[in-house]
């Protein structure tokens, strides 16, 4: 009896948690690949001074040696038409034991097209995608945090 109370009050904690990472309609969220080399999706995305969040169009290209496989090779954010930030995938990084992590360069931009913050984003991948392990900055201030997530698969 005391179990099945245990599993039952785990399963009711971990609820939210399970909603909060799904779709509207229960699936995990993965960017939509269009029939062109691009793919979009809208993300709020919170500047590290935690003002209001933005929106946020992200378009992901799959033209390089990455794409092949899933992986998108480069991606651009937008704000309406301004462009806030570019990432492109550099190279795989074996681990063994796995899984894979992969290196992706990002810089950022001001509303006047100047490149403000240049780094390296390092992402582990698993089901559905990268998550976002390590993080460098190599000149300049970041002002949003937008690339948490590197999707893989189709």
């Amino acid at each position: 009896m005391k179990k099945k109370l245990n599993l039952a009050i785990i399963v009711l904690l971990t609820m939210p948690l399970l909603l909060m990472a799904c779709g509207k309609d229960g699936d995990s969220p993965k960017p939509q690949r269009s029939s062109s080399s691009h793919s979009s999706r809208s993300v709020p995305a919170a500047n590290e001074r935690g003002t209001p969040p933005i929106a946020l169009s992200i378009r992901y290209g799959y033209d390089g040696k990455f794409g092949p496989y899933g992986i998108p090779d480069t991606a651009l954010a937008f704000s309406g038409p301004t462009l806030l930030a570019k990432a492109k995938a550099i190279k795989i990084i074996k681990k063994d034991p796995g899984p894979n992590h992969i290196l992706v360069e990002e810089f950022q931009f001001s509303p006047q097209g100047k490149e403000i913050y240049h780094g390296t984003l390092e992402f582990r991948f698993g089901f559905g995608g990268g998550t976002l392990v390590e993080e460098k900055a190599l000149s300049g201030k970041k002002r949003f945090q937008i690339f948490t997530g590197w999707p893989s698969g189709s």
